[in-house]
């Protein structure tokens, strides 16, 4: 399978999606806030079997680093399972809610947020090289890491606004989450072009109130979003792909 974007300078291809194991969620607790707390933590996930993903970049976008070639995610890596947790979104029910499910962990960002949190975990990418047996461990810079989950978002869903969207929001992570095996935070070049669209927005959001109200505001875009939801609601959800027949051993044959 590979990406369907526009931008051909970035390609990205892969044989089959990864096959994720759920990781059990912490709700055991006598205080009812704490299993409310642990129900709504960010879900993670390990791998069942390794992923391969080849990428094609143009080395100008990544400051002259060439990143192209086969990337093999392991199952462990350095004696620890390879953890997936969707990017680390924060507040994933929220953020979902708000981007109308588009950043939700588990949806489009899927398959670019496994290649960027093993980067965030180990500070590494895994290239398969030609001589070598086992994948040689590549270091990535924490910028480089956002630049190909953004990238990966656009090719492999053809939507580049999801894209740039996602980008920006793992940059502002730049702030609060941690990168590489030292779990070192604000590492690498300050994400000022993040910064500058969130502080635009913030103050937008700022001149609106002051000048309908933070009580209209609010009404507003609170009607806005349920219009929204509803809109989409009545239009239904898309048909899901095809997948194929089942082959399962445990059918049984009609009488007939």
């Amino acid at each position: 399978m590979d990406g369907s974007g526009g931008d051909r300078r970035f390609m990205v291809e892969f044989q089959h999606f990864p096959v994720l194991v759920p990781q059990r969620m912490d709700t055991q607790f006598e205080s009812g806030f704490l299993r409310w707390r642990g129900a709504a933590a960010i879900r993670t996930f390990t791998l069942q079997e390794q992923w391969t993903v080849e990428f094609q970049v143009d080395p100008a976008d990544f400051d002259g680093s060439d990143l192209s070639g086969t990337i093999v995610i392991p199952v462990c890596y350095a004696g620890e399972h390879t953890i997936l947790d969707g990017a680390s979104v924060p507040l994933p029910w929220l953020v979902s809610f708000l981007s109308f499910g588009l950043l939700r962990p588990v949806g489009v960002m899927l398959t670019a947020s496994i290649v960027h949190d093993f980067a965030f975990q180990h500070g590494v990418l895994p290239y398969r090289r030609e001589g070598f047996l086992d994948p040689v461990a590549v270091e990535i810079q924490r910028h480089h890491a956002d630049l190909l989950f953004g990238r990966m978002i656009t090719e492999v869903n053809a939507m580049p606004l999801v894209g740039s969207v996602g980008w920006l929001a793992v940059r502002l992570g730049w702030l609060w989450v941690p990168y590489g095996p030292d779990r070192r935070r604000r590492g690498g070049p300050a994400p000022w072009w993040a910064l500058a669209v969130l502080a635009a927005v913030v103050a937008g959001a700022v001149v609106l109130a002051l000048v309908f109200g933070p009580l209209l505001l609010a009404t507003v875009g609170l009607a806005l979003y349920l219009l929204a939801y509803l809109l989409l609601g009545l239009l239904g959800p898309p048909r899901p792909a095809a997948v194929g027949p089942c082959e399962s051993g445990h059918q049984r044959r009609a009488p007939w």
